[in-house]
């Protein structure tokens, strides 16, 4: 998957998404993707592919199953993801974070 395919891919689903966060707050679910760091594949003191290892961040109120299944098979389908829960209690919210490697143009 490319940087640039995940906007597209997030308004297919009807899911919000923002690089980095939103420019003006927004109610849960919603999604935020960053590029962690880079894996770069180089020769000749070249990078020759750009790889970058990336998180993507759901964001609910409640902890939504099928939310998260339909990120999984439809927005994650060809893509090997790990990923990690934890509950934000002082913000009353679940935070699912997906981790993946995705191609930067």
């Amino acid at each position: 998957m490319k940087l640039s395919e995940l906007d597209d891919l997030c308004k297919s689903l009807n899911i919000l998404y923002a690089y980095g966060s939103f420019t003006e707050p927004i109610s849960p679910p919603h999604l935020i993707g960053t590029i962690v760091d880079t894996d770069n594949f180089s020769a000749d003191n070249k990078v020759y592919y750009k790889n970058c290892n990336f998180r993507l961040e759901l964001t609910t109120t409640k902890k939504d199953l099928n939310l998260e299944k339909k990120i999984e098979t439809e927005l994650l389908k060809d893509v090997y993801w790990n990923k990690t829960e934890n509950r934000i209690e002082d913000e009353g919210v679940y935070n699912i974070s997906y981790f993946f490697y995705i191609e930067e143009e």
